[in-house]
């Protein structure tokens, strides 16, 4: 028997073996990992809809100035001018003009706010592509206004958690849509309203039990098909689109999403109301 197996085997004082520092570790880790799970599953499973919506609300306190908001605006609108020019697929192409925006991880050179597009600019996607499902000629210029109209009132605290969804709603609303939003879960409810209104913006939970995995918001569009999601994948067959709206809040996320919101679109029905 050589050294190292001594020491394997070797007992203390009062004749039981002692264990080795990492079978100890690991006996520890377990509980260390419980807990962690438990306080990231906190706001997803006790806070309601309608708190983590006024929390994000109230978290747009935090205003950019005049001269910052309009120097991103001229920034992204030659970036997204260049790049609309160019041919999709080709590099730099990473936005064309009249088409649902399906990427949000090559926008990292448009900002919004204190941080960009690629981190925090999926309300503002899904803005835009719930306008684009009504029927609107969306180009460079209608992205580069509605990020400006965002850091305006909207941005949460600063960008970094994007924008809040009842901003969305109010931004709808105050430009002459008819718009409604729904803080409940019930399948009945949701597809209720996914079948009244033209387009719908969800909001959800990444993961149900671990507030660490983010929020995430997208449009949800009316096709003959059925109802797609957009700049985000599904889980499961049949691609991204859906026979329900329900389908789609079950289907994203791996089917780890809780839903937080709907909103509920239809295309504009006057011009009498104030613009943002």
């Amino acid at each position: 028997m050589n050294g190292t197996q001594m020491d394997r085997t070797q007992t203390s004082s009062n004749g039981k073996q002692p264990e080795k520092k990492e079978n100890i570790a690991k006996k520890k880790q377990p509980k260390k990992n419980k807990f962690g799970k438990w306080v990231r599953s906190l706001i997803p499973h006790y806070a309601t809809n309608r708190q983590v919506l006024g929390f994000l609300y109230l978290s747009t306190w935090i205003k950019f100035p005049p001269k910052i908001i309009r120097t991103h605006h001229g920034k992204n609108m030659e970036k997204l001018l260049a790049a609309s020019q160019a041919k999709a697929g080709e590099p730099g192409a990473f936005y064309q003009p009249h088409t649902y925006i399906e990427n949000q991880s090559e926008w990292k050179d448009i900002e919004f706010g204190i941080t960009d597009m690629a981190y925090a600019g999926c309300e503002i996607m899904a803005t835009y592509n719930a306008r684009l499902s009504l029927g609107e000629e969306m180009a460079a210029q209608e992205m580069a206004e509605l990020i400006q109209s965002f850091e305006r009132r909207g941005a949460v605290l600063g960008g970094i958690f994007g924008t809040a969804p009842a901003a969305i709603y109010k931004y709808f609303r105050s430009n002459g849509y008819r718009a409604e939003m729904a803080t409940g879960t019930s399948e009945e409810e949701v597809n209720e309203l996914g079948e009244r209104c033209g387009t719908v913006i969800i909001t959800f939970f990444n993961n149900r039990d671990d507030i660490m995995a983010q929020v995430h918001t997208v449009n949800v569009s009316r096709e003959q098909g059925g109802y797609a999601c957009h700049n985000a994948r599904l889980a499961g067959e049949g691609g991204n689109i859906c026979g329900s709206l329900a389908e789609v809040v079950r289907r994203v996320s791996n089917g780890k999403a809780k839903l937080i919101c709907v909103i509920g679109i239809d295309p504009k029905q006057g011009t009498e109301d104030t613009a943002v």
